[in-house]
Order: structure tokens, then sequence, then C-alpha cells
């Protein structure tokens, strides 16, 4: 049997509802046995909730603003790819435990995919009989938040979209989509390797990345100079578009931080920076297709952004296709 604090009657020969006080105590709240796995997904999912209903994202209405836009013209064009739109998760290790009992999740700021994981076993086994790669992994707000930021503009597109966590993408899914990346430079995985079309490296420990321009311009350096303090966040961001393998698009919104994710995704879809990112391209000596670095200073509390300013825009060639070595031939089914 239930137990409530109150029931609702209906008097004899009457239609007014009256509510009237349960004189039983209610039974005490049972302690949750749900898995790990099934709270994780709670979370993920009320996080997604609270970042598409929560945010301060264009409307619908707006939409078509940046549609016409730099950035999204190749998700949105009719007759194009589906855009799959990977958030970043956090890898996670799972501690054994001598006695057999139920281990803790950790987290290793230096280990952020399976290959970081593999080449710490390598370099000491010893550490591979405490931990083990677990499935549970973790979505940060800003990731859902980004989403939020997005879902109007693609709601625009004809092509459709679907989503995917950053530890579940694989290279197959370039082959038939474009792809949008919203997440930490520690949530990539496999799309780290993707990152030479963009002119981008960056390090975790310094937190810092640098862009290499085309056609043998200098190198920009960009290091937070105070990622964390207390709530205070400093970071960069970063909206970086280019041409990705088996003619997809590649559109990665970045930063070390909350603040640096928030603030890369609000820079993609806001009316006035889409103006500024399309008068830039414009000026730029190739506009067509427009593959660019944007990188915006940010600052925030809690994830409310307060400050931010344009620090570098690089625009960047397509990369052509490899060229066919003597002898090579076609061949047609």
């Amino acid at each position: 049997e239930k137990h409530h604090l109150y029931r609702l009657t209906v008097p004899k020969g009457h239609y007014q509802v009256e509510f009237e006080q349960v004189a039983e105590k209610p039974a005490a709240p049972q302690k949750s046995r749900l898995p790990s796995y099934f709270i994780g997904g709670l979370v993920v999912v009320s996080a997604v909730l609270i970042g598409y209903f929560g945010r301060g994202a264009m409307t619908p209405a707006e939409g078509p603003e940046a549609v016409q836009s730099p950035i999204w013209k190749e998700f949105v064009t009719p007759n194009g790819r589906p855009t799959l739109v990977v958030l970043g998760d956090f890898f996670f290790l799972y501690e054994r435990t001598a006695d057999g009992k139920p281990g803790n999740f950790v987290r290793d700021l230096k280990i952020n995919t399976p290959e970081d994981f593999r080449q710490i076993v390598r370099q000491d086994p010893v550490f591979a009989k405490r931990f083990v790669q677990s499935d549970f992994t973790f979505l940060r707000p800003s990731a859902t938040w980004g989403l939020g930021q997005i879902l109007p503009v693609l709601q625009h597109s004809p092509n459709g979209y679907s989503l995917k966590l950053a530890s579940r993408f694989t290279v197959d899914d370039l082959k038939s989509n474009n792809v949008v990346f919203i997440g930490s430079f520690k949530t990539l995985y496999g799309l780290q390797k993707y990152l030479h079309i963009f002119g981008l490296e960056y390090t975790i420990t310094p937190a810092s990345f640098k862009i290499k321009g085309d056609q043998n311009d200098s190198t920009r350096v960009f290091s937070p100079s105070e990622i964390k303090g207390g709530n205070y966040e400093k970071d960069f961001a970063v909206v970086a578009k280019g041409a990705g393998p088996e003619g997809s698009t590649i559109l990665l919104l970045l930063g070390f931080s909350d603040s640096g994710v928030i603030e890369a995704s609000r820079a993609a879809t806001d009316p006035p920076m889409l103006e500024t990112i399309k008068s830039k391209v414009a000026r730029g000596a190739f506009t067509e297709p427009s593959y660019f670095t944007l990188v915006v200073e940010t600052e925030g509390i809690n994830q409310a952004i307060f400050k931010s300013e344009i620090r570098h825009f690089v625009q960047h060639a397509a990369q052509p296709e490899p060229s066919r070595k003597p002898g090579d031939t076609t061949r047609s089914r």
C-alpha cells in the first residue's frame, strides 16, 4: 500500500472534491539501489532537458539568420548529409578492490581515451592491477547546454540529425555524416586525429593550444592563465570548421573548461557573432566553402559568461583530395 499525506474525497450526494489528511505516518523512504550506470543515464537525460529548455539560445524564428551563415551552410543545404552531433564525455576508470567489494569510479586528468590508458599500462603494468577501463562516462553541463544552442539551427535542416557520445564515435561515422562536436579538448577521443585539418595542436598540462596558419603563417599559442579559481573561469573558446575525410564537414565547438565550451556554442549561433564571422570570411582570399578557426577569450562564473572578446581568426584552404600515384587505376562496378 502506498502512503500519502492527503487523499481526495467526494462526499456522498455532492460533486465538490475535498482534501482529507491521512492519519497514519508516511513510510520511511527506501535507499536507492539503482545501478550507477542507470543513475548516470538519468543525470544525462536531465542535463539535456535542462540544457535545451533552460537556455538562452536563439528561437526557431531566428534560425534562418544562422543557416545563412558561413558556419552552417554545409549542414543545412538540401540534399546534403545528415548531421551527427557528438557530445564530449569524460573518460573514467574503475578501481579494483582486493576484498571484492564495489570499487570507485576514478577520473585521472592524464587519461582521457582508451589509448591513453593502454599507454599507461604499458609503462606501469601494476597500474592495470589496480584500475580497469570503465563503461561509465560523464557529460559536463556545458556539452548539453551547447546542444540546446545548436538544435534550433539543425531543426531548419532538411537532412536530419542524430546524437552520439564522443566515446562511441568511430571513423565510419564520417562516411555518411557531417559532424558537430561539442565539448572539452579532453573529450575529443577519435576526433583528435583530425585536428591537423584546422592547424590545431593542444596539451592538457599545462593547458594550451596552438594554431598554425596556412601558407607558413606564424603559429599562435593560447594558454589560459587561470582556468579555475573558485567559481571563476577564464578560458579560450574555439570554433573550428574544416573539410573532413569522405567529403564530410567537421565543426568543433571547443574549450578547456565549461566557460570555453559554452562560449564556443554561443558564438556559433549568436546572430551578431555570425555577422562578424561573415564579414571576416568575406574579406578572406577564399570564401567558398568557408573553413576557418575562430578563438574567443572568455570569462565567467558558474557557467554564466560575462566577458568575451575575439582574439584570433584564420581561414583555411580546403584540403585537396589525395593524388593518385602513377599506375593507379580506378575500377567501376
